[in-house]
């Protein structure tokens, strides 16, 4: 986006620009110019503020969904970002999981895949649940049953190998599992995990280690 002085505009027109929008994000695309630079405008000019920062999108996909859409279309990151009007670096930051998309842009971007007829469902959980995930929300084969039963009988097989109580192996697990859906989270949704996934994680791995290294009795 090119560099837009104040100087270019009279306060008129800026205080136009933000009723007639209603909010910042609105001024910022009428003005062209950031949001950070609508919202120092509007504090200099003593604007009272009717709605502040953005609205969370309504209908959200990960980045990582973002991307791989777009590469099924066959689109560059160029050629969907001209078509969809949203800038490079917001693009690419929110496919790399750096950030969010904001309201606006998050409308630009569903409404070129919805011109493609292309949509989008949440991504399920792991193996023995999410096949018949597949089968139930995006009508997969029925035969999917097949593994995703003998996936969830092996789990609860092997939960019968351990030579301490179902329920001690149980408590283990679940740390386990909370580690391996958050790593999910990071590298199948696109999501970036934060400072509390990540210390979260770390406590329950620990929890686990405590319960596994314990001294048995005798």
């Amino acid at each position: 986006m090119p560099i837009t002085k104040r100087c270019q505009f009279t306060d008129s027109e800026i205080k136009q620009a933000y009723e007639e929008a209603g909010s910042l994000s609105g001024m910022a695309e009428r003005l062209n110019i950031t949001y950070p630079t609508a919202a120092t405008w509007a504090h200099e000019l003593g604007l009272t503020l009717k709605h502040q920062g953005y609205n969370k999108p309504t209908l959200e996909i990960t980045g990582l969904q973002c991307r791989h859409a777009r590469e099924y279309l066959g689109l560059t990151r160029d050629m969907f970002c001209a078509k969809s009007k949203v800038s490079k670096t917001a693009i690419r930051e929110f496919e790399l999981g750096n950030s969010t998309l904001r309201k606006g842009n998050m409308d630009k971007v569903m409404k070129l895949f919805r011109h493609y007829r292309v949509t989008f469902n949440s991504d399920g959980t792991i193996v023995g649940c999410y096949l018949p995930w597949l089968v139930l929300k995006q009508n997969k084969s029925v035969w999917l049953l097949i593994p995703a039963a003998l996936s969830l009988a092996l789990f609860a097989w092997l939960l019968t190998l351990h030579p301490t109580a179902a329920g001690r192996t149980y408590a283990a697990y679940a740390g386990i599992y909370l580690g391996v859906a958050l790593l999910w989270l990071r590298i199948v949704d696109g999501v970036a995990l934060t400072r509390w996934d990540i210390a979260g994680a770390l406590v329950a791995l620990v929890g686990v280690t405590i319960i596994v290294i314990q001294p048995t009795a005798g």
